[in-house]
């Protein structure tokens, strides 16, 4: 039986390479445009993914270390720092640091699954991070769908 962290990891690979293929094929004057995503642009949405990858790795991390620490309850002010932290990357620059973060995940996950730490929560949120990645991926969809539409 596959381990489920192996698992998590697996679908986390192709959520991410499912957003990318789907961002990367954007329109260029789409990826700074709000309206796909509500009043995000896809240069945010892509840093507020990131963003949420590099917590999750970090708090992998600290689990694996022996120094674990709650989890982020102020989801909105959370969401505004990783997209502000990044708003001065390019588009480009910005999947760079998606595709960095996400590698960072992975790895944490490798960290967690050689330590065979019980980390009882923390998977949940790798589905979280799933849920995430599916969501904007499929509003991209809709978006681009629309707008060639017209």
């Amino acid at each position: 039986m596959d381990h489920p962290w192996g698992i998590a990891q697996t679908k986390l690979a192709h959520a991410h390479a499912t957003f990318q293929h789907v961002a990367d094929a954007l329109p260029l004057p789409h990826r700074d445009q709000a309206g796909g995503c509500g009043d995000w642009t896809p240069k945010q949405v892509a840093a507020h993914l990131a963003g949420w990858d590099r917590e999750a790795a970090r708090a992998l991390l600290a689990l694996v270390t022996g120094a674990p620490e709650d989890f982020v309850t102020g989801i909105d002010t959370f969401n505004r720092a990783s997209v502000d932290a990044r708003k001065h990357l390019s588009w480009d620059s910005t999947c760079l640091d998606l595709r960095q973060a996400h590698e960072a995940l992975q790895h944490a996950i490798d960290a967690i699954i050689q330590a065979q730490v019980p980390a009882r929560g923390y998977l949940a949120w790798m589905d979280g991070r799933l849920e995430d990645y599916a969501l904007h991926t499929a509003q991209l969809r809709v978006w681009v769908a629309a707008e060639q539409g017209a």
